[in-house]
């Protein structure tokens, strides 16, 4: 699990990586800095983790990212999903929370180096074809199997990783660090990771 940014998601792969890698909280808008008045402590994977692997969300949720299926610009994503909570959890929300994403490198000047899409339900065909919808809620104890998808017509970035995001955070970011002038309010969010894809 990692913390990324509302407003660039990731920070790119350099900093995700010492995240990862430091085991600590990385937050900052592009590359600049950040204050963060509550430090929060993460869990993570000393090796990144891939396709096939298995991670739980804090709430219970354990996700699997089962297979993926490049069919020209059309990617498609296979997910396995147990409930291990006392409570029903919702798997697919409507704001910026219980969303898959992609993310990837866009050719530009940080910090808009890195480009993100929100995965989606499969077309109303490729359902025919047997690739069906994840579904949005899961019981307690349940499991749920599905696919999301994403069009990579239009996107100037190529998707590397695949994120779970499942809970924001209130923080304050900084532009500089040493001129609190430029501290407001943000958000960070917890997510699962899976790359490359």
């Amino acid at each position: 699990m990692i913390f990324i940014r509302r407003r660039y998601l990731v920070i790119g792969l350099a900093a995700l990586l010492l995240a990862l890698a430091g085991g600590t909280t990385f937050a900052a808008t592009g590359l600049v800095g950040i204050i963060n008045p509550t430090p929060i402590v993460t869990r993570y994977t000393p090796q990144p983790s891939g396709m096939g692997a298995t991670q739980t969300t804090d709430e219970g949720m354990a996700v699997t990212l089962v297979q993926i299926i490049k069919n020209g610009p059309r990617w498609l994503f296979h997910f396995k999903i147990e409930n291990t909570a006392k409570t029903a959890l919702t798997i697919r929300g409507t704001s910026d929370v219980h969303q898959f994403i992609v993310s990837g490198n866009r050719q530009a000047a940080p910090p808009n180096n890195i480009g993100i899409a929100q995965l989606g339900s499969p077309s109303a065909s490729e359902i025919a074809m047997n690739y069906s919808d994840l579904a949005t809620t899961l019981p307690s104890g349940g499991g749920a199997e599905g696919w999301l998808a994403v069009d990579t017509t239009n996107l100037d970035f190529t998707p590397t990783t695949v994120l779970y995001r499942y809970k924001a955070v209130p923080t304050t970011a900084c532009a500089n660090l040493h001129d609190q002038s430029t501290c407001y309010p943000d958000t960070l969010y917890q997510a699962l990771i899976w790359y490359p894809i």
